[in-house]
C-alpha cells in the first residue's frame, strides 16, 4: 500500500514543570527513554512513516535541543526550527507562527513531544483524507478532567472539563460521546490559511479555537483507545513509560 505523503510539527517548546527535576537542567523533549531522547523517537517514528518535513517549536533550553538535532540522520526529511524562543505562544499560538514553514497541500500531524504511542500515522491520514476533514484528532476512552465532545457522526462539537464544570460547545451528556484527546491530531493545509486569517500571533490554546471552527467544519475523531500511549508529564508517568514503552 502506498503511504501518504505528510509533513509533522512536534511541539517541543513547554517548560517541562510536571517533569521537574528531570527537567531542571533539560528539555522535556531532550529526557530519555531507554536510552534515547523522547524528541529522537518521535523523529524516527516520523521517518519510518514517511514523513516530508519536521517542524519542531523551541523555547525553554531551545539550545540543547537545536545542538541535538544538529546530530539526528534526517535523510530524506527535512527540519525546520520555529523559534518562540522570545515568548512561549501555547498550542495555538505555536501552529499560527509555524503556519508559513509547512510545505503547500500536504496535511500535517501535530504531536505534543511527551506523548508516546504505537498509533500508525498512515491509518490517521487514511481516515482524515477520505473524510476531507479540516481536522482529524486521535482521542482514547481513558480517565481524564477534560473531554471532547462529538455526535454520532463523529463530529467534534464541544469540550467540557468535569473538574471545575466549564463547557465550550455544545456538550450533551446524554447524546455527545465522550473522548480524551491524545495529544496527536491532523491539519490540513487549509487550516493554517485560516488560522492566520482568525488570530494573531499571540500566546493561545487551540481548542477554543476548534471549538469555534467545529460549527462550520469537519473536524472528526480517531479512537485509538485499544493502541499503546503513554503521557509524560510527571516523574512517574515517565518511570512508566520506560517500563513499557514498545514502539
Amino acid at each position: 500500500m502506498r503511504k501518504h505523503p505528510f509533513q509533522a510539527m512536534i511541539l517541543a517548546a513547554g517548560l517541562g514543570k510536571r517533569l521537574r527535576p528531570y527537567t531542571d537542567n533539560l528539555p522535556k523533549a531532550l529526557v530519555e527513554i531507554n536510552g534515547r531522547p523522547i524528541l529522537g523517537l518521535l523523529l524516527d517514528k516520523r521517518k519510518a512513516e514517511g514523513c516530508r518535513r519536521v517542524v519542531v517549536n523551541i523555547h525553554y533550553l531551545g539550545s540543547l535541543i537545536t545542538d541535538y538535532l544538529a546530530t539526528y540522520p534526517f535523510e530524506g526529511m527535512q527540519l525546520v526550527i520555529s523559534d518562540e524562543s522570545a515568548l512561549l505562544l501555547e498550542t495555538g499560538g505555536a501552529l499560527r507562527k509555524a503556519a508559513d514553514l509547512f510545505l503547500p497541500e500536504l496535511p500535517v500531524v501535530v504531536h505534543n513531544v511527551d506523548i508516546l504511542s504505537d498509533l500508525s500515522f498512515q491509518d490517521l491520514l487514511s481516515q482524515h483524507l477520505n473524510s476531507d476533514s479540516l481536522l482529524t484528532l486521535a482521542v482514547r476512552r481513558r480517565q481524564s478532567s477534560r473531554y471532547l465532545a462529538f455526535n454520532n457522526d463523529g463530529q467534534l462539537t464541544g469540550w467540557i472539563n468535569r473538574k471545575t464544570g466549564e463547557t465550550l460547545g455544545d456538550v450533551d451528556e446524554q447524546l455527545s460521546d465522550f473522548f480524551a484527546f491524545s495529544g496527536v491530531h491532523v491539519a490540513s493545509w487549509s487550516f493554517f490559511k485560516l488560522i492566520k486569517e482568525m488570530e494573531e500571533e499571540r500566546p493561545f490554546s487551540v481548542i477554543p479555537l476548534w471549538i469555534k471552527l467545529c460549527k462550520g467544519y469537519s473536524i472528526k475523531c480517531f479512537d485509538h483507545s485499544f493502541s499503546y500511549w503513554s503521557d509524560i508529564g510527571t516523574p512517574s508517568d515517565l518511570e512508566i513509560a520506560r517500563t513499557n514503552f514498545r514502539f
